[in-house]
């Protein structure tokens, strides 16, 4: 190791020793035969080296020591000389993994499956890399949302998530924007209602993005382990690297300093042990037949959920990966193992993953034909896994270094891929870490297209309302602006957005052939929708409640979304329906429903002690204290307290159906006419379907959205 001098490094003599073997890959068990000292004191030495720099990972220790040796060396190493001197045979230093993100890498599902099951190099040549962005920090996780048009991607080192929009456009959250900010995060996932997990590794926690709102799922900040069988969160984490969510939201994390796989239940919020013991091992065998508990896992880094629902974990230090499968009801059966014979390196392309080498395996993904994609991190490589089990590389020839974008991703060179993610659409993001960039391997379609070209500028009768707004230039719409999901601002961009936002921008591209703001200019509150419109300061107003008292004032197109009311009440709770509340307290937040509201309470339930009408700030501090025991609201709200505070469920009582259309103004019904036909078009051609599910997809049972006949 050319260190300069060890007085001028916080390490003793032999713990640089053991730093060095460390970045070269080894084992502890490898590190303590090469300098004959005991496995314990191996991992004695890790944690002190760890300790002293500050670090949490294996990886972070080889990067340390690339550092040091890049500052010694008298001109900085190119990629050219690292590829030179692996084809000479000497060992290169390994590049700046604090560079930054360098890795989206995505790949076609089909391509990815052909090359498993055929393992032919011409295969695989047919899959081409791109860079997708660069000048990231270290980054270590990626997650794809197709169906929201977004990547996640996690600046580790810049403590920070990145965000890439469809319509080109980029957003930087760091947590301090909502009051929790980041330390390194980590592993990242999206659940089916479109809300981002985030690994908070720092800050020994995880984290839940939803859209407008951030809050701690699980984790008090301080490293530990405590909790199981309790609320998840009063539970401690250590250094948690992974996260997973199942289809039935229930969430799944890489303790990996607790060497344990933790679950938190979607129904009571309570989390459990899944996997490991706690005490950790290197690889002792396929611990085949051994139950989930029983297991010692060496730095467990990621986790996955098969589409059959079994469990995948990377069990980094042991250079091996294992799968658990679902047993009946909650439980999981006898773990087996996947990949990987317990020693790094590299072999076994083409044959059985079981008897592979492999090093160092990370970020985990399921792809929709069922094949394991993971990050061979210490190999440079990302493999994949079939149903069969057998084992291919499907991205990295290898060799540490940059090379390969608009090539074949066989041939390209990765350094130290952390994470991948693979999407519906069949493209794979590699976090390329030592790169500092995502990179993709492109499937079916473009992972963040979002909108289709500017269509032809319609023409209608002269004289007509469209005619009209045409000359003006300009459709006026009145929206609501303080309803997540619905119609809101977003934190990071300013822009609001929503379903509400969505089904304006439809009717705007039906009269202009585009939704720009060229085009589209919002009213938002404190006016009255409905005094808005009947002034002629408007030419439509969205979510309107189609009433005999607003037909006065304004016409009202057909309803594009019918809502129902909800009841609120906190995890664990034994109240599931209104027969629950007899003798109970409920909340009815302020609203100009709230009247009819706490009149529905009543009547369905003649034995309520008491329902009162306040704030909803009040309703949830109520209900958290123990002085309410439900909160009863309109349907938006609703929705705004359960994406801000993950205590809260949501319970199987539906009432006061209520429908909504479009407020136009009096005396256009050409106008009704014509929003009536752009909304019967979105349900047509699928668009109504994919805003919804876009928007309010996980809440659609409770929304009820109208699906007309």
């Amino acid at each position: 190791m050319a260190f300069r001098s060890v007085t001028t490094l916080p390490l003793t003599r032999r713990e640089l020793e053991v730093a060095d073997l460390v970045r070269d890959g080894l084992t502890n068990r490898e590190i303590a035969g090469r300098l004959f000292i005991s496995e314990r004191t191996v991992e004695g030495h890790v944690a002190q080296i760890c300790s002293k720099l500050g670090l949490r990972s294996r990886l972070q220790i080889a990067t340390w020591v690339v550092e040091q040796e890049t500052r010694e060396a008298p001109k900085p190493v190119q990629l050219e000389t690292l590829a030179g001197a692996a084809r000479s045979g000497r060992r290169p230093g390994r590049l700046n993994v604090w560079l930054g993100i360098a890795l989206v890498a995505a790949l076609a599902i089909g391509g990815l499956a052909a090359a498993a099951r055929g393992n032919t190099s011409a295969g695989r040549a047919t899959l081409t890399m791109t860079t997708l962005i660069a000048g990231l920090n270290q980054p270590s996780g990626v997650a794809a949302d197709p169906d929201r048009h977004a990547i996640y991607i996690a600046d580790s080192a810049n403590d920070a998530i990145q965000v890439l929009h469809g319509d080109g456009s980029s957003a930087r959250i760091t947590g301090k924007e909502f009051g929790f900010p980041m330390n390194h995060p980590t592993g990242l996932a999206v659940d089916r209602a479109g809300r981002l997990f985030i690994a908070d590794s720092g800050n020994n926690r995880i984290l839940v993005f939803d859209r407008y709102y951030m809050s701690v799922l699980t984790g008090t900040g301080r490293p530990g382990f405590a909790g199981d069988d309790g609320t998840a969160d009063a539970a401690q984490l250590d250094s948690p690297q992974g996260v997973a969510v199942d289809q039935l939201g229930n969430v799944y994390i890489a303790d990996t300093g607790n060497n344990r796989v933790r679950e938190i239940d979607a129904g009571t919020g309570h989390i459990t042990t899944v996997a490991g013991g706690g005490e950790t091992d290197p690889f002792t065998g396929n611990y085949l037949g051994l139950y989930p508990l029983t297991i010692r896992l060496h730095h467990p880094l990621s986790v996955a959920i098969t589409n059959a629902g079994d469990l995948v974990v990377a069990d980094t230090g042991a250079h091996a990966i294992y799968e658990i499968p679902r047993a009946a009801g909650r439980t999981f059966g006898a773990v087996r193992r996947l990949g990987g014979d317990g020693r790094h390196g590299y072999s076994g392309d083409g044959g059985p993953a079981t008897s592979a080498r492999i090093s160092e395996p990370s970020g985990l993904a399921i792809d929709q034909q069922g094949d394991i994609i993971f990050a061979d991190a210490g190999n440079n490589r990302v493999r994949m896994i079939n149903p069969k089990g057998v084992i291919s590389s499907v991205a990295g020839s290898g060799t540490l270094g940059f090379s390969g974008d608009s090539g074949a991703a066989a041939s390209a060179q990765l350094t130290y891929p952390a994470a991948v993610s693979a999407d519906s659409t069949g493209n794979l993001y590699i976090a390329d870490t030592g790169n500092a960039r995502v990179r993709l391997l492109r499937g079916s379609k473009n992972p963040i297209s979002k909108k289709a070209p500017a269509g032809a500028r319609p023409s209608f009768p002269a004289g007509s309302y469209m005619a009209q707004i045409q000359a003006r230039g300009k459709l006026v719409a009145f929206v609501r602006n303080q309803f997540p999901f619905f119609a809101y601002p977003n934190p990071q961009t300013g822009r609001l957005e929503g379903f509400d936002i969505d089904m304006i921008q439809a009717a705007a591209r039906a009269i202009f052939g585009r939704d720009d703001p060229s085009v589209l200019e919002f009213v938002t509150p404190p006016r009255d929708r409905i005094a808005t419109v009947h002034a002629g300061l408007a030419d439509v107003a969205d979510a309107t409640l189609i009433d005999a008292q607003d037909l006065r004032d304004v016409d009202l197109s057909d309803p594009y979304l019918r809502s129902v009311d909800l009841l609120l009440v906190t995890k664990g709770s034994p109240i599931h329906a209104f027969a629950d509340l007899a003798g109970k307290t409920v909340c009815v937040p302020d609203s100009k429903l709230a009247p009819e509201l706490q009149a529905e309470a009543r009547q369905s339930q003649p034995l309520l002690a008491r329902a009162f009408i306040a704030p909803l700030a009040q309703c949830l501090t109520a209900v958290h204290a123990g002085s309410a025991d439900a909160i009863y609201d309109h349907t938006p709200g609703a929705l705004a307290a359960l994406a801000a505070n993950p205590s809260l469920v949501l319970t199987n009582t539906l009432l006061g159906p209520r429908i909504y259309g479009f407020a136009l103004p009096k005396g256009h019904p050409e106008f009704v006419q014509f929003l009536d036909g752009v909304v019967e078009q979105l349900y047509k051609d699928g668009h109504w379907t994919a805003e919804a599910k876009k928007w309010l997809h996980g809440y659609d049972d409770t929304f009820n959205v109208l699906l007309r006949s």
